[in-house]
């Protein structure tokens, strides 16, 4: 999530101080690209890693910021959420060997972090979106206790002035509203850097906007949220929303989030996506700034800091950043829609495949902006996040399958890119196997997931499934086959339930009644549902009261009700509920105390679901081991 060093209050004179030395290091930059300050005769690769961290019943965990502290190595830093690290490679010369040392240097460091986490009892998982991962660690107990991270959730929140909506529409549907950017921290990625030559920037960051689609459809691994089966890489949508701070309006006036893909080609240089970045996004964070033409005077290259500060909060999926290596400046692509996972193979295939495309570009690819619409680009890059490799994208003048565009032509570029890049022919052709094997099979991490996740839900309570689901793909992590070998686990029958909280059975799919609604009607739809328990809302939504097949048979004689009776004058007003958090023992003690056969979950007043004595009697036994 970047800079770490930020200004928790930001006054106008701050701002405004901040805004000066953004604009000097716009100049700075344009003045190092001018007169050839900037390398361009080396080509470098690096990759960050953002992970999940799991408990021992692989629910998210609270002790990311306490492992950090024992870690004590510089490549790990933390993410906004305590659930989540982040591992930063070291950045290689592109050249032959250079994936091989880059999945040398993950996978220690992985096995760095599981070794730190252990203690805690704690496993590192990768995934794009952590199917375990509930509302309950969307609160901010579970925010990395940072200035940035607190700043962020703070500004952001009153610059949107209203709580963050989030809508994502695939089989099943996400609805909801939320009050904290914590949304974003289900999000983790594997984000590849490419140094690239400046003065070739428009080409090389038109051509990877182009391939982003295609490639984003073949590595997908994030279809899941909250149990939801949505997007192939959900988190293109939920990143977005997370982060978007618009507000609603009456007028048409275009504003672009500060997550987005972009709207145009480029064409110039990099100096022209950062103007229109300074002139389209207010700043959100201040911090340390340095005079960058005092320092160029004296023949030190800038740190830009503040442009790196401010570039850090503007999320682009195609990201320019800028560096310094050895006191030279450089430039980098930033690919930011790789999902983090399944497995280390798989990120390092991800990455030899885009780099590979990237060195590759071919002649006839370049000046775009004269050869094709930039909104076909756009539209392929959202097909491929909410259809995966199943989908068709708009290539070279017409609709194609992503799988036969990867296949037939993107693939012999970025191998024959990989080559340019000094990588041997046997290298090569085995970095790009997974990918080929992937658009073959059609089994992508997303695919997998979602077929695993049908087949627990055949034996499984929905939470319960999400546990299991990232359970397996623990074990698959660890066994080192990337996905497209993986099959499909079936469950068995007498699996100890790892459900703990009494919400995590709770029956979500809720037929209700408000108060003035007639007696008569609640009766027929227990009738045709086989359902024993209806509550009562108000016009807020809010639960007033209950009415049970018992209840109601004691009220009317059956097969004979006042149609002029209503299901206000009939619930049970005085009842009891339980809230998120309540643990299936505590529920099963109420029930048994009080001798009722369900609990409303109730949050702010608003009925979340209804446990019934079936749940908990079934989720008890599995508790216990019994089949």
């Amino acid at each position: 999530m970047g800079e770490q060093k930020v200004n928790r209050e930001i006054s106008i004179a701050a701002k405004n101080k901040f805004i000066h030395h953004l604009l000097k290091d716009l100049d700075a930059m344009e003045y190092m690209l001018a007169e050839g300050w900037m390398e361009r005769d080396i080509t470098r690769i690096g990759a960050e890693q953002e992970l999940c961290l799991v408990d021992y019943n692989y629910r998210p965990s609270m002790d990311g910021p306490e492992i950090l502290k024992t870690i004590s190595d510089p490549h790990f830093t933390t993410e906004l959420a305590r659930y989540n690290l982040e591992i930063n490679l070291d950045p290689l010369v592109l050249k032959s060997g250079a994936f091989a040392a880059m999945e040398a240097n993950l996978k220690s460091l992985l096995a760095d972090a599981n070794v730190f986490a252990a203690p805690f009892g704690n496993k590192v998982l990768l995934c794009g979106i952590l199917p375990s991962i509930t509302p309950r660690e969307l609160d901010l107990s579970y925010l990395t206790p940072k200035p940035r991270y607190y700043a962020l959730d703070r500004i952001l929140r009153e610059m949107r002035d209203s709580d963050f909506d989030v809508y994502i529409q695939g089989n099943d549907e996400l609805l909801m509203r939320h009050n904290n950017i914590l949304l974003e921290a289900c999000n983790t990625s594997f984000q590849v850097h490419l140094q690239i030559n400046p003065y070739d920037f428009a080409d090389m960051y038109n051509w990877a906007q182009l391939i982003s689609g295609p490639v984003l459809s073949v590595c997908t691994n994030s279809p899941l949220l909250f149990g939801k089966e949505l997007w192939a890489e959900t988190r293109i949508a939920l990143f977005q929303q997370s982060l978007d701070v618009r507000t609603k309006t009456n007028d048409l006036r275009q504003r672009k989030p500060r997550v987005n893909f972009g709207n145009a080609w480029v064409l110039g240089s990099v100096t022209e996506l950062i103007k229109d970045d300074i002139a389209r996004f207010p700043m959100i964070l201040t911090g340390d700034t340095e005079d960058s033409f005092e320092l160029i005077k004296n023949g030190i290259a800038p740190k830009l800091r503040a442009f790196q500060l401010h570039n850090g909060t503007i999320w682009k999926w195609n990201r320019p950043c800028y560096g310094l290596t050895n006191g030279k400046p450089h430039l980098r692509i930033e690919c930011r829609y790789i999902p983090s996972g399944p497995t280390p193979e798989d990120e390092i295939a991800n990455a030899a495949f885009w780099v590979g495309l990237m060195q590759g570009l071919p002649d006839h690819y370049r000046k775009l902006q004269n050869k094709l619409d930039f909104t076909e680009v756009k539209e392929n890059f959202v097909k491929a996040a909410r259809y995966g490799i199943n989908t068709e994208l708009k290539w070279n003048g017409r609709f194609q399958p992503a799988r036969n565009i990867i296949l037939d032509d993107l693939l012999p570029i970025a191998e024959q890119g990989l080559l340019q890049s000094g990588c041997t022919p046997h290298e090569a052709s085995d970095l790009l196997k997974t990918i080929r094997t992937r658009a073959e099979t059609l089994q992508t991490g997303s695919r997998w997931q979602v077929k695993q996740f049908r087949e627990l839900k055949n034996n499984h309570e929905p939470v319960e499934a999400q546990l299991e689901l990232t359970a397996i793909l623990y074990e698959k992590q660890q066994q080192g086959h990337p996905v497209a070998e993986w099959n499909i686990t079936r469950p068995t029958t007498n699996q100890t339930s790892r459900i703990r909280m009494a919400e995590e059975c709770m029956n979500t799919d809720i037929l209700s009644v408000r108060e003035d609604d007639p007696a008569e009607l609640v009766a027929r739809m227990m009738e045709w549902k086989n359902i024993h328990h209806v509550p009562v809302e108000n016009q807020r939504g809010e639960l007033m009261g209950l009415i049970t097949t018992t209840h109601l048979k004691r009220h009317v004689a059956e097969g004979n009700i006042d149609p002029a009776m209503t299901a206000g004058q009939i619930m049970i007003r005085k009842f009891h509920f339980i809230v998120p958090g309540t643990t299936v023992m505590e529920a099963m003690q109420i029930m048994i105390r009080e001798q009722i056969s369900c609990l409303p979950v109730l949050k702010d007043g608003k009925l979340c679901g209804i446990v019934t004595e079936k749940d908990m009697q079934r989720v008890w036994e599995k508790m216990k081991g019994v089949s």
